[in-house]
């Protein structure tokens, strides 16, 4: 069952890329303006910044 589970993450993931002609900038771009159009249509998102995530000993932000 964790398999097919992270296959299926591995797949989308790898759809996504392929979309964005697997250019890292054009990807986080893309999750970007996806998560702002969640957030006008009232999805709540959670601020990394204020759980203190940490990435590389720097946050993020």
């Amino acid at each position: 069952m964790e398999t097919e589970i992270l296959d299926e993450i591995r797949k989308v993931r790898d759809e996504h890329a392929k979309e964005c002609g697997y250019d890292v900038h054009r990807v986080f771009e893309q999750l970007r303006t996806e998560t702002e159009q969640l957030k006008a249509e009232g999805w709540r998102v959670v601020d990394r910044s204020a759980l203190g995530i940490r990435c590389a000993g720097r946050a993020w932000n």
